[in-house]
């Protein structure tokens, strides 16, 4: 079997992202701030890198191993080396500039095959490197600082506690400036970098002052060799490399932040090179500088106060004036510290966001309160921390871990590049670029770099394994290679054992999207621009029509999953599926060609009332997008080189505590899920064929943590990330004349009426403009429950800076002056209580209203609202929320159905074991749009219990155009106020659809007798069905469903689990050869 056919046992989620794409209330995976200018880029860079204060600090490794030769000599060696390998992966960033940095392009540079398998070892590799890396500025300023006491205290005895309580708080104060100082990253990397090279240049000037004119000879700076290893002189020399090659590693830390600059396409590439270059120049000057001020070799290799100090006072003959010039390597050492947590926490979260993790629904958000990925630092720290109390017991064992880190990003940097070494350089230049590369070390130099770097990141990576001196003692043992084992077993177990082996090509190639100006001007691969320019049945046709939900840029991305609770992966990026989707089974429901689960699509909209027929309608939307030149779709954002078929894109938005892909009893899919699992890929009744891309929104609470069930469930409190990743989600993927669809249930309901409002009121925004949009959505939502004038004006002031952005997503979601901007928003039963459950509140209006929408409205941009309420819920927390339409909607041509059901909350839009009431529901929904679904959990448990209750009064208000359904009339059990309503309206009973008269005579019950469930407060029991007929509509549904699990699976060309056969497809296809007839 091949690395990407293993296939899961259950449906299951990485994100999006989830883009990006979150610990609190707006820990989804929401995106980062664009705020590193280039200037601070190579700050932070050099901060990492670190060169001349990490070579000084670490002589006692190079002088017994070769002495000076080895020390600079051995430099130039690793300067080349490093650069060469530099130079390598800013090619390849420069076309594929993603967070994920290695182990993303060993994704896209390797065979499709082997990509998952190989991404997650580089992955694994990158990341534990990362991880040891940030340990390595704690413990070398521990020495540092331990160093200065001695010096002062000769009588001192170092003990390990002093180093680890160095090294914590060294970790700690990190941790902080990552998390609350995150604003103040640029300024502290362009601080580091000027601090450094000041530093550098005082301590030089300083020594060669003070030793004037006593200076060993160049004889002895440059030739002289010392070789106390044990080892014979060629293997001591390459093992004394390991002072600069750990000096000069790390470079690819820039590529760990592309989401958080401006043209990563061109400033990373830059900056991983220049680092090198600033961090090996300097230390080659600064240590040619020491080896002269040098006057006694054996005291430097023995000193307690450390290499680098000891120099210093040999110099300057003043303990004073030697401590305060080694305030310029520990000030560094924390700069050091605080960027490689930065590059570390990136590294670990854009992993996480690939499902490469254990618990990466965790560690893949990213804290909106603060913007940054939290849970990734705090387990970066956490880990560093862990390091810190191994050195309490064995010094040994923490040398290991932080040589290991040398070791290890040599490996993640060396897969890349061999892969492009051995496929070929065409992956660096596709066809499909706008233009070509304007970085390139060409056809000679290219490979000629490869070779060097791939020939010196193997040659230190054999012999950094080796034991630092003969004979092997337990005590001198270089125990890297046992940190390396462990490396390689916890891959491997981890992709042998995890329900969903990562890859992360998807994230890769929306994240190549979503980052501003990497399409433009220069543009990256055109992977997904076109998703009618991929050819079928390819990989690229795969993902270039999945949800992904980590838009990199957004500041709105939880990402996948946010998109872990998304179809497309933690989100599924607004987009975001990751590793998952190429080595993963996700069921679907027909033989009909689909992609996998996340881009389930629509056989086409319904005709119904006074709108024009979908054949007539489609083919002058068609038309109008064709006629748009080529600078007017440059305007819009959308260039393709030909024709661009308009396609649909459909959110479904799940209910609380509901996770359709988690969830392996199938009784509980809800009706968002069903009608998803029923789409097709693409409506194949026009020709061209227009594709339908579905992303699926797992509710709140549905995360597998306390918090999430027992506060984010219970409370609501992350709905206005899922409103923001919903919309994020749609504006990733629009492109001027595409059709908008929204569905959702319960909270999930709210979810797509307020992007349905917030498309109203802001249009529907680019990428680029994105980056705007959590402040646009904070200031809208304050702005419309203003109390008083002098709010709404500081409401006005908030978005005055966004009026230009708002204009132009205005624009661009009516490019073709249509009259309606969204198709359709249907939803099931909408929930208004978004706030805490009535008995927490006390009755609090502001408290149990926390997230009520701000107005009712339906606004005249939709075209179609179809509203299915439940008549028999009783509580009062669950009141219903309904639609009014507005007087310049009725003169479109709106339609607007709100239409009452039989049954309590779950009876209407699915989630409950007894379905055949959530059923009708469907069934209806179906028949008025025959194209999408959602999902909801057993509201009769839990906290909500004990709040009140309440008998919901239906209506005959003309703004909100209520209807009863005619299967209320087949119900014992009816509240009093249904029963009136019924015979005092008997006319406005809906009529049923040719669908739903197709299946009535199979409904799960017959007309005058009770259902299997209608659960109120008033009355709770269940009744057998007594007539469950073969044909009947549970009894297909249940066939459908239960399909998974039964032998009835069959598998399509790529291994993928699909359904056999689909009532719903089975029955549109009877329907639609009726008409055609």
């Amino acid at each position: 079997m091949k690395p990407n056919e293993k296939v899961a046992a259950t449906e299951s989620v990485v994100p999006v992202p989830s883009p990006s794409i979150s610990g609190g209330v707006g820990d989804e995976t929401h995106g980062m701030e664009r705020q590193f200018s280039f200037f601070s880029i190579i700050g932070l860079a050099f901060a990492i890198l670190n060169s001349w204060t990490a070579m000084a600090a670490s002589l006692n490794i190079v002088l017994p191993s070769g002495g000076p030769v080895a020390m600079l000599w051995g430099l130039v060696v690793s300067a080349i080396g490093a650069l060469c390998l530099s130079a390598s992966l800013a090619e390849i960033c420069h076309i594929y500039p993603t967070s994920g940095g290695p182990y993303h392009w060993s994704a896209m540079l390797a065979p499709p095959d082997w990509a998952p398998l190989i991404s997650w070892i580089c992955g694994w590799f990158a990341v534990t490197g990362w991880w040891a890396l940030v340990a390595t500025a704690g413990s070398l300023a521990g020495s540092l600082i331990t160093g200065i006491i001695a010096l002062l205290h000769p009588a001192y005895e170092l003990e390990r506690w002093h180093v680890f309580l160095i090294f914590e708080v060294w970790m700690i104060g990190a941790f902080l400036i990552n998390t609350f100082g995150v604003r103040l990253l640029p300024v502290i990397n362009r601080a580091a970098l000027t601090w450094s090279l000041v530093g550098v240049t005082v301590i030089s000037i300083t020594c060669l002052a003070c030793s004037s004119p006593n200076y060993e000879s160049a004889q002895f700076v440059f030739r002289t060799y010392i070789n106390e290893t044990g080892w014979n002189n060629g293997v001591a020399w390459l093992l004394g490399l390991l002072q600069s090659a750990f000096g000069l590693t790390g470079f690819d830390a820039v590529s760990h932040i592309v989401e958080e600059m401006p043209s990563p396409h061109i400033h990373a590439p830059r900056a991983m090179i220049l680092a090198v270059l600033i961090g090996a120049t300097s230390s080659f000057a600064f240590l040619i500088v020491l080896l002269f001020c040098l006057k006694d070799v054996d005291a430097v290799i023995a000193s307690p106060a450390g290499a680098l100090l000891e120099i210093i006072y040999q110099a300057t003959n003043n303990r004073a004036g030697s401590v305060c010039l080694l305030m310029f390597p520990v000030v560094s050492m924390a700069f050091a510290g605080q960027g490689i947590m930065t590059g570390a926490s990136r590294m670990t979260h854009a992993f996480a966001r690939d499902n490469g993790l254990p618990f990466s629904r965790i560690f893949a958000r990213i804290n909106s309160r603060f913007r940054v990925p939290l849970a990734s630092i705090v387990l970066t720290t956490t880990l560093c921390v862990i390091f810190g109390c191994i050195y309490l017991g064995s010094s040994s064992a923490l040398n290991a871990i932080l040589s290991s880190s040398v070791v290890a990003l040599n490996v993640s940097y060396s897969i890349p590049v061999a892969l492009l070494l051995i496929r070929g350089r065409h992956l660096l230049n596709p066809p499909d670029l706008p233009e070509p590369p304007t970085f390139s070390l060409g056809r000679i130099g290219g490979p000629v770099a490869n070779i060097i770097g791939l020939a010196f990141a193997v040659l230190t990576t054999v012999f950094f394994l080796f034991p630092p001196e003969l004979p092997v003692t337990p005590a001198n043992m270089n125990y890297t290679i046992v940190v390396f084992g462990i490396i390689a077993i916890v891959s491997a177990t981890t992709w042998l054992t995890k329900d969903l082996p990562l890859h992360p090509l998807l994230n890769l190639r929306v994240l190549l999207q979503d980052l501003p100006n990497v399409l433009t001007p220069r543009g990256a691969p055109a992977i997904l621009t076109d998703v009618n320019a991929v050819p079928s049945g390819s990989i690229a046709h795969d993902y270039a029509h999945m949800p992904g939900y980590y838009p990199s840029s957004v500041d709105t991305y939880p990402i996948a999953q946010d998109s872990m609770d998304d179809v497309g992966g933690i989100g599924a990026l607004t987009m975001e599926d990751n590793f998952s989707t190429l080595t993963n089974s996700i069921p679907r429901v027909d033989e009909s060609p689909k992609a996998s689960f996340h881009t389930y699509g629509t056989d086409s909209f319904v005709s119904t009332d006074s709108a024009p027929p979908p054949r007539t309608r489609r083919a002058s939307e068609i038309a109008a997008s064709r006629q748009m030149s080529a600078p007017k779709a440059l305007e819009h954002g959308s260039m393709h080189r030909g024709p661009r078929t308009p396609k649909r894109i459909i959110v479904c938005c799940d209910g609380t505590w509901q996770d359709g892909i988690l969830r392996s009893q199938t009784w509980m899919y809800s009706n968002v899920l069903k009608l998803a699992r029923c789409i097709n890929h693409e409506d194949m009744r026009y020709d061209p064929p227009i594709p339908q891309i579905v992303f699926y929104q797992a509710g709140i609470g549905s995360e597998q943590n306390i918090y999430s069930r027992y506060v984010d469930g219970t409370t609501g409190a992350s709905l206005a990330e899922k409103v923001q990743e919903a919309y994020a989600f749609i504006a990733h993927n629009y492109s001027p004349g595409d059709e908008v669809f929204l569905f959702g249930f319960s909270r999930g309901a709210y979810t797509a009426r307020m992007v349905a409002g917030f498309i109203g009121s802001i249009g529907i925004l680019d990428r680029t403009a994105m980056d705007s949009f959590a402040d646009i959505f904070i200031a809208m939502q304050k702005k419309c429950k203003a109390k008083d004038e002098a709010e709404n004006r500081r409401c006005d002031d908030a978005l005055a800076p966004y009026k230009e952005i708002c204009e132009d997503g205005r624009r661009r979601a009516d490019f073709n002056h249509d009259k309606f901007t969204i198709k359709c928003v249907g939803v099931w039963d909408t929930v208004g209580s978004m706030g805490l459950p009535t008995i927490i509140t006390r009755g609090s209006p502001k408290m149990h209203q926390l997230f009520d929408f701000p107005d009712n409205l339906l606004g005249p941009h939709v075209e179609r609202a179809l509203h299915a309420m439940s008549l028999n819920e009783d509580r009062e927390d669950f009141q219903i929320t309904k639609f009014y339409q507005t007087k310049k909607g009725k003169e479109r041509g709106q339609v607007l159905q709100q239409v009452w059901f039989a049954g309590q909350h779950s009876d209407v839009g699915g989630g409950w074991q007894d379905h055949d009431l959530s059923d009708i529901a469907l069934m209806w929904m179906i028949a008025n749009i025959e194209d999408i679904v959602s999902i909801d959990f057993n509201s009769q448990s839990g906290i909500y219990k004990l709040g009140g209750t309440i008998e919901r009064q239906p209506s005959t208000d003309p703004a909100t155009r209520e209807r009863m359904h005619e299967s209320v009339k087949c119900q014992e059990l009816r509240t009093p106020a249904a029963n009136q309503w019924i015979e005092e309206h008997p006319e406005r009973f809906v009529n049923l659809l040719p669908l739903e008269l197709e299946i009535r005579e199979n409904w799960g019950y017959r007309p005058g007798h009770t259902p299997k469930r209608i659960d109120t407060l008033q009355a709770r029991k269940e009744l057998k069905n007594e007539q469950s007929a073969a044909k009947s509509l549970v009894a297909m549904a249940q066939k459908v469903l239960r399909s998974a699990t039964q032998n009835e699976v069959i598998k399509d060309e790529g291994g993928r689990s699909v359904y056999e056969d689909s009532w719903v497809g089975r029955i549109l296809d009877e329907i639609m050869n009726k008409k055609d007839n």
